[in-house]
This record gives structure tokens, C-alpha cells and sequence, in this order.
């Protein structure tokens, strides 16, 4: 039974959406919670596990309190002054951002694929919105909105579980992400969807963190200048109109989660970037990641994204390409992870249907690297480095598994090894030119290039294509490899 508190002259407050009925906390965490009251009114905190907290609104009526949550479970109960908030669980929080591969929900992709070979898996995610009941994993959605200067601290939202009646509304990349910890965890799971489709990478980012870089700082001032020229048109002005300018998204959107204490962030973006500002990806990324930890004042949590799935985009192939090995040189920094998608995209469609294997990839970096769970291999051969000798260059690879292999795979099902010869490698001479190499796997970890027409090589590359069809190098887990270049 929940205890009462102690005083009866406690005021009502007001709690923002994240703390409402169906919430999951992070579990044996100290939980940040906020809301507001009159200023200088005492707030007290009492869970029905035991927990409690006090606070004191500040002069703006803000109030902010940590509670101490327990081991995985629920429906727990929590009252505030004259409020409670029911059916709250201790599980697994992650916050589950990016453009339209982490904003289109479930039901977005039970359309037909554009390429008949691709059909089947629109029948399974089909299959599973009608299915699967589970109140044991659920999701909150933050609304699309911006704000040029001011960061916002609420938007209207409520925690649904996945059911039959919900589970469309679920982002399909972290859909499959949670579904898979639910599996291997048995414990709760909470998804913070926060994701705007068609975004670039820059207004993601807080203002500070332009502050902070004389560059960005003129960028910033530059950009944000024009958003406000927009803005001034009050009869045609829509919030879509100045999504693209720095910081909006984060106040409009990050602000009103943070500091929601949460586990780990996974991450699905770049596909606008290839039309805007694509060479400089890299930098606003890892800003991007730094400045969210800084914020979120966790340390390193972790931070896993997907790399693009493989798609023809002849448009914009070349910087198709750039982002990709932009996103993959991102993982120096620290408690970061990438799933490789070079073999389930879809030739024909920037929003491939297979978001089964991405939540499967994301989770299994989560899964090894964050929960201790032993699984055969989280991540498919990254680059290491490479040695020439004479004609030959040898590529060393990180995360090779058990060994190197070429593989092929149909949809969502496992991947088979086969004795096709291993494609996708180029290799260039002195001249600059880039011919096709032939390449053998030499070792566990290590892959042999060569050509007949080049004596002496300087460099390599794999999977340089944006949709590379013949790259078939995965690790014997069946895990692909990321596309690279030694340049």
C-alpha cells in the first residue's frame, strides 16, 4: 500500500507528459524527476516501492527532485502533493531518435513494397502489429515541433504498450530493437520516440555547442538569422519551414526529454545530409553525440545508430557513400556502436521494409556491450588497417568473429555462407585511378588484395557503391561489413 504523506497542506503540481500513467523508469537508477508548482511550494515524492523525495519550486515554479527506482518490475505507483501517477514500471529506457528510418511507425511500412522480392516482410510487420500484445513494452512519442531560441520543457504525449491497437503507432526501427531486449532481458521496456523524418543532423544539435566552435558559432548566427525571416511571415509560417536550422529540434523536441533518466540513445539520420553540408557530416555527428551526453549529465551513455541501408541513389551516390564512411569513422568515440545495413536495403526505396534486422543489429550492440548477455557477435568487420606489400595489400578487420566469410542473405533470415568469389574491393595505383581488385580471404581477420594491372598499390577500398549488390564480406556470426576506404 502506498504511504500517504505526511502533509496535507502539500499544493497540486503539474507534471509534464513523461511522468503520466503507463511510464517506465530506468530501473535501480536515481531517477530525475521534475515538474511545477507555485514558486517556493514543497513537493514530496512517495513511490510505492519505498522511494522518496522532496523539493522546493525554485522562482520560476520549476521544481526538480531525484528518486531512487528499483530492480526491474511493476505496476508500481507514485504520488506527488495530490497527484499519482498508476502503472509505472522499473525497466529499460532508450530514447529512440533520428529522421524517417527511426520516425515512420510500424504502420507506415505494412505498404507495399516497391519491389515485389521485398513483399514478405511486409506481411510479417503486418502479421505483427495484429499479434503481438505485450504491456510489458511500451513508448512514449514526442510531437514534431520547433523552437528557434527558447527550449521547451513539455509536450502532449502518453505512454502506450504494445497491442494490437498500438503497436502501429510504435517506431518500426525501435519496435524491433525493444522487442528483441524484452526477449533476451525478460524485464520491461520503455522507448522514448523522438524523430522527425527528412531532418538533417544540424538542429538536433543545442545551442551551446555552436557556442563552443568559432565555425559553428557563424554558422549558427548566419542560420538562425534566416529562420527568423521565416518566422516573420505569420500568415504562411509553418514549423516545417525552418525544421532545417540549427538547434529548433532540440529545443523543440530533445529539451522537453532531457534529463529523463534514460539508459541509452540509438539513432537513425543522415539520408538528408547527403543534399546538405555532406562533406562536414562527421564533425556535426560526433558534436551531436558529445553535446547529448553533456546534457544528459550520465556520462558516455550509450549511443548506437544504423548505417545507411544500402540504396540506388544515383543522384547523390557519391555522398551517399561519404556518409556512410563518415558514420563508421564516428565509432572513435568512446560507448558508441553501428549497425551495418549494406545488405537489407532496397534498391528502389530510401525506407527499406526491413526494420526487423536493424532493431536486431542496434540491440545486439546493446545487448553485449550494456547488459553482459553472450551473443555469438555484435557488430559485423570494420576496417583496422591495412600493410602493402609489393602488389598486395592486406586488410586487417576488428570484429571478424570466428572468421571471415562471403555470405548471402534472403530478407530477414539468416545468413548462409557460400564459395562466391569475394567482390566489392577496388584497389588504386599511383595513377589515381581506382580499378575492380581481386581479393581473398587470408586469414580469420584478414582479407588479401590484388591486381594484375596495378604493381604498386596505395590504396583500398570496399563496398564503395550506394548500393553495392556483390559486397559479400561478412563475419561466420553473419554479420556484415561495413563499406571502407584506407584513404
Amino acid at each position: 500500500m502506498l504511504a500517504t504523506l505526511s502533509s496535507a497542506a502539500l499544493a497540486e503540481v503539474e507534471l509534464p507528459a513523461l511522468f503520466s500513467d503507463g511510464m517506465v523508469l530506468q530501473r535501480e537508477s536515481k531517477a530525475n524527476i521534475w515538474g511545477w508548482a507555485e514558486p517556493g511550494e514543497e513537493v514530496g515524492i512517495a513511490a510505492s516501492w519505498g522511494a522518496r523525495a522532496q523539493a522546493v519550486a525554485d522562482a520560476e515554479g520549476r521544481w526538480s527532485a531525484v528518486l531512487k527506482t528499483p530492480a526491474a518490475g511493476g505496476p508500481f505507483r507514485i504520488a506527488i502533493n495530490g497527484k499519482t501517477i498508476d502503472d509505472v514500471l522499473s525497466g529499460e529506457v532508450w530514447l529512440c531518435s533520428g529522421q524517417s528510418n527511426m520516425d515512420c511507425d510500424m504502420r507506415f511500412f505494412t505498404k507495399d513494397a516497391r519491389q515485389e522480392k521485398h513483399q514478405p516482410i511486409v506481411l510479417k510487420i503486418r502479421e505483427e502489429i495484429k499479434t503481438a500484445s505485450d504491456n510489458l513494452f511500451r513508448q512514449i512519442e514526442v510531437p514534431r515541433t520547433v523552437s528557434i531560441e527558447k527550449r521547451l520543457d513539455d509536450f502532449e504525449g502518453a505512454w502506450i504498450s504494445s497491442s494490437p491497437t498500438n503497436n502501429g503507432d510504435f517506431t518500426a526501427a525501435g519496435y524491433y530493437f525493444g522487442k528483441e531486449l524484452r526477449s533476451r532481458l525478460d524485464m520491461p521496456v520503455g522507448l522514448i520516440k523522438c524523430a522527425w523524418g527528412g531532418t538533417q543532423v544540424q538542429p538536433w544539435i543545442p545551442e551551446d555547442s555552436y557556442r563552443s566552435n568559432p565555425e559553428m558559432e557563424e554558422f549558427y548566427e548566419r542560420e538562425i538569422a534566416k529562420a527568423k525571416e521565416i518566422m516573420e511571415d505569420k500568415e504562411t509560417f509553418k514549423p516545417v519551414k525552418i525544421r532545417q536550422y540549427p538547434t529548433v529540434i532540440f529545443n523543440g523536441m530533445v529539451a522537453p526529454v532531457h534529463p529523463y533518466t534514460i539508459k541509452g540513445a540509438i539513432w537513425y539520420q543522415g539520408e538528408a545530409n547527403r543534399r546538405h553540408m555532406c562533406d562536414s557530416y562527421q564533425e556535426y555527428f560526433e558534436t551531436l553525440i558529445e553535446s547529448w551526453r553533456e546534457e544528459w549529465r550520465q556520462g558516455d551513455f550509450p549511443f548506437y545508430w544504423a548505417q545507411l541501408a544500402a540504396y540506388d541513389d544515383k543522384e547523390f551516390a557519391d555522398e551517399w557513400v561519404s556518409i556512410c564512411d563518415q558514420q563508421r569513422r564516428a565509432l572513435v568515440l568512446p560507448n558508441t556502436g553501428m549497425a551495418v545495413l549494406i545488405d537489407i536495403g532496397d534498391a528502389k526505396d530510401i525506407h527499406p521494409r526491413n526494420k526487423i534486422d536493424v532493431g536486431k543489429r542496434l540491440a545486439l550492440w546493446a545487448l553485449a556491450r550494456d547488459y553482459g548477455i553472450e551473443v555469438p557477435a555484435y557488430s559485423g568487420p570494420l576496417y583496422k588497417d591495412h600493410r602493402i606489400t609489393g602488389e598486395k595489400v592486406l586488410v586487417s578487420f576488428e570484429h571478424a568473429g570466428s572468421g571471415l566469410m562471403t555470405g548471402r542473405k534472403e530478407l530477414d533470415g539468416p545468413v548462409r555462407e557460400t564459395a562466391e568469389d569475394l567482390m566489392g574491393f577496388e584497389i588504386k595505383g599511383a595513377d589515381g585511378e581506382w580499378l575492380a581488385a581481386q581479393a581473398r580471404i587470408a586469414s580469420r581477420e584478414s582479407v588479401e588484395v590484388f591486381s594484375p594491372e596495378i604493381e604498386k598499390p596505395v590504396a583500398v577500398r570496399y563496398a564503395w557503391k550506394a548500393y553495392p549488390s556483390e559486397a559479400k564480406l561478412y563475419n561466420k556470426e553473419g554479420l556484415p561489413a561495413s563499406l571502407f576506404t584506407t584513404e
